[in-house]
């Protein structure tokens, strides 16, 4: 991946990102140039200081020939439902909390 003749671990600087995250998105689409399969996959990014949950689907981009030359995807901002998630998760084991602590005296 090169933009504006900079590699992703390059721009990772810049923007600020862990470089642990730029080598998980490098890893990423390596597999899928390499594989030739999708990948879906949550990334997590620290962004301003807070932790920022994203969807991420990526396909190889084949040319005419079917040859892979590249890859091409989209990635949806998905904080908002993570933070659900987690919350009704906690939720969850709060309420079974007395049943689990009953079962265990009895």
């Amino acid at each position: 991946c090169q933009i504006l003749g900079k590699d992703l671990e390059e721009i990772g600087e810049i923007i600020g990102w862990d470089r642990g995250l730029s080598k998980s998105i490098i890893a990423s689409n390596e597999y899928v140039i390499n594989s030739g399969k999708n990948l879906v996959v949550e990334e997590i990014i620290e962004l301003g200081g807070e932790e920022r949950f994203f969807l991420s689907s990526k396909s190889p981009l084949r040319n005419t020939l079917v040859d892979i030359i590249g890859i091409v995807g989209i990635s949806t901002e998905i904080t908002d439902r993570k933070r659900l998630e987690n919350s009704l998760i906690d939720a969850k084991e709060k309420a079974e909390a007395p049943s689990r602590a009953k079962s265990e005296f009895i």
